[in-house]
């Protein structure tokens, strides 16, 4: 499944979480997951967005 982030959804703080509880709530794995960003996020906000998508493909997304 993939799923389109806009910057405002991006940018906040519990974005990781969220994106856990609805996995899990699903019942969907994980590594079915495909999050779509655009590239002016990265460059807008590149150390947090490392940041999230470190945490991300730790949960194997």
């Amino acid at each position: 499944m993939s799923v389109n982030l806009s910057g405002r959804q991006f940018s906040q703080s519990t974005l990781v979480e969220q994106i856990d509880e609805i996995l899990s709530f699903t019942c969907l794995e994980h590594h079915n997951l495909r999050l779509e960003i655009t590239e002016i996020t990265i460059m807008e906000n590149e150390e947090i967005v490392m940041g999230i998508l470190s945490q991300l493909k730790g949960m194997n997304i």
